[in-house]
């Protein structure tokens, strides 16, 4: 599913401690990783004048050393420019098929990317994007209590857009590569007889009934229990607090949509479950026609 992916470092502490966390991504196929430094270019000469390049090397070639323990063959890599385009192009230039970055507010250099620039890759992605969390500002003890296990409890919350839909492609993938519970999970709002819409072709099918074909369609994929859950209210609440009262250790979602409307909805969601989750999560972008092609 994943056997190319990109990791974004910033040569913080806490960078150090996500690369040592990843080693559950070989379930999902992963084999080679590129450790990418990417600066901007006022960044890149401040850099080089602060430390030594010997010194920035030394750092990538520790973090490679990780990554190559863990059983990746790893390539690394600094450039110069603005990151989300860097990773986008990169992607797709050298068939990558996932980005995976970090959550903390400040790196080594200064630049705040695995926090608001990890928001900034999210949102203007052309691969999913993993976001392992790690609690801001704690480092590596943090991460390695949460480093990344989609195995064992996945959450798929849906509106059942046609991005989330496309985003059920992945958690059928891993619960082909042995995803333990996955929980099919929406959220309606409050109003009678507004509940959210379904598919373009499914208007008869109620919420219940959309989930409960997603359920079908996992079974007989892997061994993995199968729990429907509906709520109403705000989704990002319910979608917060569930995460917290039953364990889950990976979110697949959309990360934003084509139609305005959607975007406001859809992407508003993402940010806040990006901002304030307490579990991994695997956001899936939509797909953007003339723009870019998803794996």
């Amino acid at each position: 599913m994943f056997n190319r992916f990109i990791v974004a470092t910033d040569l913080s502490p806490a960078s150090f401690a996500m690369v040592q966390h990843i080693g559950n991504l070989k379930l999902c196929g992963a084999r080679h990783c590129l450790l990418l430094q990417c600066l901007s270019p006022e960044e890149y000469d401040s850099t080089v004048f602060a430390y030594d390049t010997k010194v920035l090397s030394n750092i990538l070639r520790q973090q490679k050393e990780i990554l190559k323990n863990q059983g990746y063959s790893v390539e690394t890599r600094v450039v110069s420019g603005n990151t989300k385009h860097q990773l986008n192009q990169i992607a797709l230039r050298e068939n990558y098929a996932l980005f995976v970055v970090g959550t903390r507010e400040y790196s080594l250099i200064g630049e705040s990317f695995l926090g608001g620039g990890a928001n900034d890759v999210m949102h203007h992605a052309c691969k999913p994007v993993l976001r392992l969390r790690g609690d801001l500002g704690t480092g590596e003890k943090n991460y390695a209590t949460n480093h990344f296990r989609f195995n064992e409890h996945v959450l798929y919350p849906t509106d059942f857009s046609d991005n989330s839909t496309r985003a059920f492609r992945y958690v059928k993938e891993l619960v082909a590569c042995g995803a333990q519970r996955v929980t099919l999970f929406h959220v309606q709002k409050p109003q009678h007889g507004h509940s959210q819409k379904v598919r373009p072709g499914d208007a008869g099918d109620s919420p219940l009934q959309y989930l409960k074909d997603l359920q079908e369609a996992l079974r007989g994929i892997g061994k993995a229990k199968i729990r429907i859950e509906m709520r109403e209210g705000s989704p990002t609440p319910e979608i917060l607090r569930w995460m917290l009262e039953h364990e889950v250790q990976l979110v697949v979602m959309a990360s934003h949509c084509r139609n305005m409307v959607e975007e406001f909805f859809v992407g508003s969601v993402s940010h806040d479950i990006a901002r304030h989750a307490e579990a991994s999560v695997l956001f899936i972008p939509s797909v953007h026609p003339n723009s870019w092609s998803v794996q």
